[in-house]
């Protein structure tokens, strides 16, 4: 499964964000998300961050500790919390700015599609955000 991204349909409203934090670690807490909605008030757009799976992803090169690897089964990149040290060279090599920092964990957060059935993609009523099987998405 692949999340598509529509960001004209965002209306900002990162409802995304909290789901993802919820089903993830329990608490509706934008800021332990692993996707973002990055919003532009004065120019009335919003922007939806998370991994596109990179066919070869920048994270993983950037990581000199093994710890990001591509999940070529699930089309998933994962995160190795025991071997990862906390440098945040995935962070900084994303050049999507898709991966983000636990502020109570201290790791790197990167979606994981919710093990194939992305919460966000249920929640996000605008349908900006939908996967690629999903008959109901909007044209591109």
């Amino acid at each position: 499964m692949t999340i598509k991204i529509h960001n004209a349909l965002c209306t900002g409203c990162k409802s995304c964000e909290v789901v993802c934090s919820a089903s993830h670690v329990g608490q509706f807490n934008p800021e332990r998300s692993r996707i973002r909605v990055v919003n532009k008030a004065t120019e009335g757009e919003s922007r939806i961050a998370v991994c596109r799976l990179c066919p070869n992803p920048a994270c993983v090169k950037a990581c000199t500790y093994e710890a990001c690897t591509k999940d070529e089964t699930a089309n998933v990149i994962r995160v190795d919390y025991e071997a990862c040290v906390g440098c945040y060279a995935c962070v900084e090599a994303c050049p999507f700015h898709a991966i983000f920092i636990d502020p109570v964990e201290h790791v790197p957060l990167i979606c994981d599609h919710c093990g194939g059935d992305p919460t966000c993609v249920k929640f996000c009523y605008q349908k900006a955000i939908h996967s690629e099987t999903d008959v109901s998405r909007p044209p591109e």
